[in-house]
């Protein structure tokens, strides 16, 4: 009875389900019917009163469907017209539904189940890196393709890359061994490069890597691979000198941007050829 007053409450998934069983259940949206019946548990309260509270009408899809969908649509992230079609739903309403479940499931979650990831229970339980093990994670930018904005021409050319050639934005996520993704920053225009992401958001990341009461002194001191004093002030003094060399680079190319603003903002001559008048002063000059 439990399982058919389930059906009835979340169709969408009850027709995955009874249609490839547990494997496409878990291909859709990497959990299995377990997985997803707990993490349901876990957020129904907070779901069932966003669904049901405030006036008007009330929406069509379950929560627990809604909340399937937005799994399967965080795992794929394939086009809003795509998954529309899969599921049957508006394209508008499927993504005002997947970005109202996120607003809801996300305060209850986090907390609960996201945890920071400290050196020290990295070196414990041996996913360190292996050439740099005494670094925390490592940091890329992230391009994600986007359809060309609207407006004006001066606000659609900021999300231009012209490494990628298209329209897109762009993020910064840093990922811990063994795939642990530690932070992700909000999305920047496609034309901003990725030195200036990163270090708009040194202040992150210094905060991220400063030490605690629970770090051992070999654990961001000196490295084991360098008895030797005199080769660890070599690294050292290496990984000196790039920061030294960033904030260099970033300086001239400030002072070249600059340069290039007030070059634009002076008046262009309106005709550069010398009028008729002014070439017959000068042919009677000469």
């Amino acid at each position: 009875m439990e399982e058919e007053a389930s059906d009835a409450e979340s169709p969408i998934l009850a027709e995955v389900t009874a249609a490839g069983g547990d494997e496409t259940l878990k291909g859709m949206t990497k959990f299995s019917a377990p997985e997803l019946d707990a993490l349901w548990a876990l957020v129904e309260p907070a779901v069932t009163i966003a669904w049901t509270q405030g006036r008007g009408r009330k929406p069509s899809i379950s929560g627990k469907d809604a909340l399937f969908v937005t799994l399967t649509v965080l795992k794929h992230f394939d086009t809003w017209q795509k998954h529309a079609i899969d599921f049957n739903i508006g394209m508008s309403t499927l993504e005002k539904m997947v970005h109202r479940v996120i607003r809801t499931i996300e305060p209850v979650q986090y907390p609960q189940m996201v945890k920071r990831v400290t050196m020290a229970n990295q070196v414990e339980s041996g996913n360190a890196f292996r050439n740099y093990p005494h670094a925390h994670y490592a940091t890329d930018i992230k391009f994600q393709p986007a359809y060309r904005p609207s407006g004006r021409f001066t606000e659609q050319k900021v999300y231009f890359s012209a490494k990628h050639k298209i329209y897109g934005f762009k993020i910064e996520c840093s990922v811990a061994p063994p795939g642990l993704a530690v932070d992700v920053s909000d999305h920047s225009p496609g034309s901003c490069s990725d030195v200036t992401m990163m270090l708009d958001r040194l202040t992150v990341h210094r905060q991220m890597l400063r030490k605690d009461d629970t770090s051992g002194p070999e654990m961001g001191g000196e490295p084991p691979q360098f008895p030797d004093i005199d080769h660890y002030d070599m690294v050292l003094a290496k990984y000196q000198s790039m920061g030294d060399r960033v904030r260099t680079q970033r300086a001239r190319a400030q002072r070249h941007y600059r340069m290039r603003q007030q070059l634009r903002s002076r008046p262009a001559p309106y005709a550069t050829r010398p009028s008729a008048s002014q070439r017959e002063t000068q042919c009677d000059s000469d």
